[in-house]
């Protein structure tokens, strides 16, 4: 499931916590905190093409720090 590298971390996360929340029957914001965490329904198509920009460079910032 794991990569040495680690530059999938993020395509992994959803499996990561679908294995938590399978076997614990809850979040780990759940565990943690003792109530469900509710997001907001956020569209990314409504937003400006700067803002979708900019998540996509903090996207690949967090991904090339795990570059050997």
């Amino acid at each position: 499931m794991t990569n040495p590298s680690r530059k999938d971390w993020s395509r992994l996360l959803e499996v990561a916590l679908w294995a938590y929340r399978t076997l614990l029957g809850m979040s780990p914001y759940q565990i943690v905190f003792g109530k469900a965490c509710h997001l907001l329904n956020t569209n990314l198509t409504r937003r400006s093409s700067s803002a979708i920009w900019a998540l996509t460079k903090l996207e690949n910032r967090g991904n090339s720090n795990y570059k050997s």
